[in-house]
């Protein structure tokens, strides 16, 4: 038992790097840290730590760093069955167990609306934002200080303004979310002059972070989140370090800012992956089993079979045409008698397995609460959203469309706006002018992604998982009879 010890101390030591490698326990200060989480909170084979091995990670650091802050940058909140059906409120017990000091709102953490406010009031953390306002107000605490080991370390907290159109419109009803940019450097202005080092807890993307890295002086480190980002080494800008750990919990983030006296002289970072011989904290796992119990009650029930597995992975529902895309937008189509069915890639998050499907299955590809809904379009502003869809390629871009009745050809050589050529719907060219009967979903409907900005009339056809599970149930009822 004691060699077996021995092992996992030496292994621990050369995966986490000894505490003398950048600095000492007395000059430096450990940040850990996790982004898109969305809810990923069990193991899994694809690189997932989990939080039960994450626990176990991050409490065998505070054995070496007592210090150590451990903060989270959005997207945590919303994404599995196992948040989702308590309503953000299992992925905030957890958090407090693990003791996290902060964290800013992702987009998705807005799925439930304005009940972000009260799990605000379950969580022993602060929620962190500057840019978030109802009537000119901040809805959160912009920014908080830290005093660790004789030193002020302040947190800033942003969220993407795409927030508005990257979750239902309905959710973030009367908020306003202020240019990044230009809220924290005003932010800055202020704290910097009060605090050792600044950090921004930032869920706007690598994209946006990289700007305020070379454009806000008095930043130390950008902490992000939004663009599922793995980021092994910090990425040095002209003014601020910017670090981003992967998604899901395929990696546990940890920054160590060096100190000689109260100046900040350095700062490093990387990525804790590895985890064959990480152990799973009992606590948290007897936690989680807790919570999985009520979950499985829930979702276990038969409801459909598929003869063919369908893969879920974000980089190709998001960049192409996908099998599983396509099979969702026939069933939109099919459930309502509409000309076109559309899904986008944003909306499907994992993919499902051949055989029998439950509900925990459909609930997992479709986490969000929307609606199946219908409405007439005309044929140009159907070739706009196409184009919307495709704008971004080669990047990712959630509201690529998949869709069904319709066909049309793709040349991403060609300049943004006229990449989408030969449209069919039916088999029959597009017309321009004529009418169209659109089956997709209410986020869609409603301009969420920018595709369909102009839609009247919608009409509501149900819950678009309880749609889909009734579709599937009805097929095995009619192969059966």
């Amino acid at each position: 038992m004691l060699k077996k010890c021995l092992f996992s101390l030496i292994l621990f030591t050369s995966f986490l790097g000894c505490k003398d490698t950048y600095g000492t326990e007395k000059d430096s200060i450990v940040i850990l840290h996790t982004n898109d989480m969305h809810g990923h909170i069990v193991e899994r084979a694809n690189g997932e730590l989990g939080y039960a091995k994450m626990a176990y990670l991050i409490k065998t650091m505070r054995d070496s760093y007592p210090s150590l802050l451990l903060v989270d940058t959005g997207d945590v909140l919303h994404g599995t069955n196992f948040v989702s059906f308590f309503k953000g409120e299992s992925a905030v017990m957890i958090m407090n167990k693990l003791k996290y000091d902060a964290m800013t709102p992702g987009n998705h953490d807005f799925n439930y609306g304005m009940h972000l406010s009260k799990l605000e009031t379950m969580m022993n953390f602060p929620i962190l934002n500057a840019n978030i306002t109802k009537k000119g107000e901040p809805i959160f605490k912009p920014y908080m200080i830290k005093s660790v080991k004789n030193k002020k370390i302040a947190f800033v907290g942003v969220t993407s303004t795409e927030t508005k159109t990257a979750t239902n419109f309905s959710n973030t009803k009367g908020l306003a979310f202020k240019d990044e940019r230009k809220t924290v450097q005003r932010i800055v202005n202020d704290v910097r002059k009060k605090a050792d080092a600044v950090v921004l807890l930032s869920h706007s993307g690598i994209t946006k972070d990289r700007e305020i890295g070379d454009y806000v002086k008095g930043i130390d480190l950008i902490i992000g989140g939004h663009s599922h980002t793995c980021l092994e080494d910090l990425e040095k800008r002209k003014y601020a370090a910017i670090a981003q750990a992967c998604e899901h919990g395929k990696a546990l983030g940890k920054v160590e800012l060096i100190f000689n006296g109260k100046t900040l002289s350095s700062i490093h970072g990387e990525l804790l992956k590895k985890k064959q011989w990480v152990e799973k904290d009992e606590g948290i796992n007897t936690l989680i089993s807790m919570y999985n119990k009520k979950v499985e009650k829930h979702f276990n029930k038969k409801v459909g079979y598929s003869s063919s597995a369908f893969k879920g992975e974000r980089k190709t529902l998001r960049t192409r045409g996908t099998p599983l895309g396509y099979y969702l937008a026939d069933i939109l189509k099919q459930s309502t008698g509409a000309d076109i069915g559309f899904i986008n890639g944003g909306a499907i998050r994992d993919g499902w397995p051949q055989g029998v499907l439950t509900r925990g299955d459909i609930y997992n590809v479709i986490p969000f609460e929307d609606r199946i809904v219908t409405f007439q379009a005309e044929g140009a502003d159907i070739k706009k959203a196409l184009e919307n869809g495709v704008s971004r390629y080669p990047k990712e871009h959630g509201g690529f469309l998949h869709a069904s009745g319709l066909s049309f050809t793709f040349k991403p050589e060609y300049p943004k706006g006229k990449r989408v050529r030969n449209v069919k719907v039916g088999g029959i060219p597009l017309q321009e002018k004529e009418s169209y009967l659109i089956s997709t979903t209410s986020f869609l409907a409603n301009g969420g992604d920018g595709i369909f900005t102009q839609t009247k009339k919608i009409h509501d056809k149900g819950a678009l998982q309880e749609e889909i599970i009734d579709y599937l149930s009805n097929q095995v009822r009619s192969r059966n009879k």
